[in-house]
C-alpha cells in the first residue's frame, strides 16, 4: 500500500488472489475505508482468483460506496475480469 501526494491509496492485488490471500487483502482494504483518499486497486497481476477473493472485493466495494469512498479497480487482468463476471459483480460494478 502506498499513499502518494495525489491523495490516493494504492495496492496491487496478488498474482494468486485466492482464499489464501483473502485475509491479507481484506486487512489492507479495511484500512483504506478509514481514510478519505481515493482507493486504487490494481488487478493487473492477478493470474488466479477464486470466489473468496471476489467476495472480499464485493464487500469492499459495497462498504466503500456506503462510506462515500471513491475507488477504482485499475487494469484488471483477464482472469480477474472473468472471475468478476462469473460472480455477477459486473452487473453491480461494471469495470472498463
Amino acid at each position: 500500500m502506498e499513499n502518494n501526494n495525489n491523495a490516493e491509496l494504492k495496492m496491487v492485488l496478488p498474482e494468486q488472489f485466492t482464499i489464501a490471500a483473502a485475509a491479507d487483502v481484506c486487512e489492507i482494504l479495511l484500512d483504506f475505508l478509514d481514510k478519505p483518499d481515493c482507493a486504487v486497486i490494481d488487478g493487473s497481476e492477478v493470474q488466479r482468483a477464486d470466489a473468496a477473493a471476489m467476495q472480499v472485493m464485493a464487500s469492499f466495494c459495497k462498504t466503500a460506496e456506503k462510506s462515500h469512498l471513491e475507488f477504482e479497480i485499475h487494469k484488471p487482468s483477464d482472469v480477474f475480469m472473468e472471475s468478476w463476471q462469473i460472480c455477477g459483480l459486473d452487473k453491480i460494478w461494471p469495470l472498463n
